[in-house]
């Protein structure tokens, strides 16, 4: 190979429908090799095995690495504190029209001021489900129902203030000690994508789990800028073409496997409750204000973040109207 990329992800490699990263890797790989007619190769180390997250973005921003996918906006924003507004509680509808957003013109500006800040691109915005609480002490149908819970979140400013709102004690845990933090009553509740719930077992530890829909599970695949602005303008189409198709992949696994994480909470003994459109609202005026006076905070304008709600609406609106 004339170029080699080197991909590190947090994902095993146990399958395609277990570890969506592998999956997104793997088609990567596949495109980069064939469509460059193997002038360009992929070498991939999953599991951790050149460090955790934060340790593969570092080195991505350094470019020691080239690649690295599983990075959330939480971490992103240690270099670049506005992408934090895809965090905002409450702030998309649905799953769609974040996908679509972000594939689409404000998704692209964000990248550039990405670019900018932190010499990284993303390659592909991987919002993969909204994230729900779950609990092992009580069902959750309202904020009341938080108060005062210890409530597992991960270092991201912004979920911690949500928490906080919402009247519960945000308590910071690696995915990796979550499992032991909730079997030892560390902490009460957690909040937690779908699918995320049984790559760690975590259903074996919960005992109900709350449909709020509360804080999209945002992440992302990232390449060192320099590196990707060293390639041929037909080596960066082909970098970013393998990008989308496994972008496409990965979301559609996510998807496509969701029943099957619902059979296993549910085997395992999981409650899911599904919230009323009123407890939701209660949730949603709280948990939302609270995404908006961090982002102010941090010194993000007001009109910024009205125009972001702005766009969302007219994004959910053009992806429902009918006829």
């Amino acid at each position: 190979c004339e170029i080699v990329i080197k991909f590190g992800h947090n994902d095993g490699e146990v399958g395609l429908l277990e570890t969506p990263y592998y999956a997104y890797s793997r088609v990567f790989k596949n495109m980069v090799e064939t469509l460059s007619g193997g002038r360009m190769g992929v070498q991939v180390f999953p599991a951790n095995q050149l460090g955790d997250l934060p340790s593969m973005l570092e080195q991505t921003v350094k470019g020691t690495l080239q690649v690295t996918a599983g990075q959330n906006t939480g971490l992103l924003a240690s270099y670049f504190p506005k992408i934090q507004i895809l965090d905002i509680p409450y702030a998309f509808p649905d799953l769609d029209t974040a996908i679509t957003m972000l594939n689409g013109e404000f998704g692209e500006a964000l990248n550039e001021e990405l670019v900018e800040a932190a010499g990284v691109r993303i390659l592909s915005y991987l919002p993969t489900a909204m994230r729900n609480f779950a609990s092992n002490t009580k069902e959750i149908k309202s904020p009341a129902d938080l108060k005062g819970m210890k409530v597992r979140v991960m270092e991201i400013p912004l979920h911690q203030k949500m928490v906080e709102s919402l009247g519960g004690i945000p308590s910071v845990v690696s995915f990796a000690e979550l499992y032991s933090a909730l079997q030892t009553g560390v902490v009460d509740a957690q909040e937690q994508a779908p699918y995320t719930m049984v790559m760690n077992n975590l259903q074996e530890v919960t005992k109900y789990y709350t449909l709020s829909q509360h804080l999209l599970n945002s992440n992302a695949c990232t390449i060192n800028e320099e590196f990707f602005q060293s390639l041929s303008e037909e080596d960066q189409q082909i970098v970013l073409k393998a990008a989308r198709a496994a972008q496409r992949a990965m979301l559609g696994i996510t998807t496509a496997n969701e029943p099957e994480v619902y059979d296993k909470m549910a085997a395992a003994g999981v409650q899911v409750y599904v919230p009323t459109e009123e407890e939701l609202a209660s949730f949603r005026e709280i948990a939302r204000q609270s995404g908006v006076d961090y982002m102010t905070s941090i010194g993000v304008e007001e009109s910024y973040i009205q125009d972001f709600f702005d766009e969302i609406d007219a994004t959910y609106a053009a992806l429902t109207a009918v006829g």
